[in-house]
């Protein structure tokens, strides 16, 4: 007869089953090393990203929990952790680089790790707040916004001007810009009578931004549009002439003239020239400014001329005297 087997004998082994959990790299930006540590020691390594993305080889695990770890590295920012193939959802905690995740009966499970480069950089943009200026000794303003485009903070973050005579305030120079913050400055300058001459005021603006260090990131820097504002001038002269005496009797009598150039504008005048039309009209000095020269906006010269009267003159029963005067605008237009 057939005998069965012993009371107690051996029986077969049935071996634990196991499955499969996987690290993957995604690095936006560039390619890079990153290391890992993990309950299961199997992942523990480096991974080493090709075209942006890597894996680490599949881990043959028994059911159970398992944790992950990214470790830190340097010039790169760990932007996200997500694992699927998992009918538990896993415990993601981005600020400690880690991941608890359940391995259960016939899953497959893989958690990718995504990084990006780290970047240093600024925008910085300069806006007028007027739209034009008519005399010196106007305040011409500009909003000024530096904005951290990059994704990694920046300290001392300073704001410059290119014109040293613009004033910088309303903000906090040298402080810290998180990435996709602002800072902004209220830039203002003084009109000249310079400014008026050109026709507009014209300005730049500069950043600078210290990164984390470490990180092998050069500084950050910007340099704001070139932001216009026009001058709206005006253009003017004239001339205005007295005599004294006002009236001659006889032969040899001086007559004087006080003939007055006035620049009517707002902005200089170059050789400005007064001409009398009757040569026997002496023109002498101009005082305050000379003449042929400059005349400033809104001001005047006097210049004396003087006629000795003649027979021709009693006989005709008066002298006339004609003067004119021109003048050159910045633009070059003659007056």
């Amino acid at each position: 007869h057939r005998q069965g087997p012993e009371p107690g004998g051996a029986r077969g082994a049935v071996p634990a089953h196991r499955h499969p959990l996987q690290i993957q790299k995604a690095a936006n930006g560039g390619d890079g090393s990153f290391t890992f540590d993990s309950s299961a020691d199997v992942l523990d390594g480096t991974i080493h990203t090709s075209s942006n993305v890597g894996a680490s080889a599949a881990a043959s695990l028994l059911v159970g929990n398992y944790s992950i770890n990214e470790a830190v590295t340097p010039g790169w920012n760990l932007t996200g952790i997500a694992c699927s193939g998992n009918a538990t959802p896993a415990s993601i905690n981005l600020a400690s680089r880690s991941v608890d995740v359940a391995v259960g009966d016939k899953e497959n499970v893989v958690c990718t790790f995504t990084n990006t480069k780290q970047v240093s950089s600024l925008s910085l943009t300069k806006t007028a707040k007027i739209d034009k200026f008519l005399l010196p000794g106007q305040a011409i303003t500009f909003d000024v916004i530096a904005t951290n485009t990059g994704n990694v903070p920046l300290s001392g973050v300073t704001i410059t001007d290119a014109d040293p005579t613009v004033t910088l305030n309303g903000c906090i120079q040298g402080g810290t810009l998180a990435p996709n913050a602002t800072l902004t400055c209220l830039a203002t300058h003084t009109a000249t009578q310079a400014d008026i001459d050109n026709g507009s005021y014209s300005n730049t603006a500069s950043v600078i931004g210290v990164p984390p260090a470490g990180n092998g990131l050069a500084n950050a820097t910007a340099t704001s549009n070139t932001e216009t504002v026009p001058a709206e001038s005006t253009n003017g002269i004239a001339l205005a002439q007295t005599a004294s005496p006002s009236s001659y009797s006889k032969a040899g009598d001086v007559i004087t003239y006080d003939i007055t150039v006035a620049n009517t504008g707002t902005v200089t005048l170059s050789n400005v020239t007064l001409s009398l039309t009757n040569p026997q009209t002496q023109l002498g000095n101009c005082t305050p400014s000379a003449l042929p020269g400059a005349l400033n906006a809104g001001t005047t010269t006097v210049c004396k001329a003087t006629h000795t009267v003649t027979q021709a003159d009693l006989d005709a029963g008066q002298y006339v005297n004609t003067a004119s005067a021109t003048g050159t605008t910045p633009a070059s237009t003659v007056l």
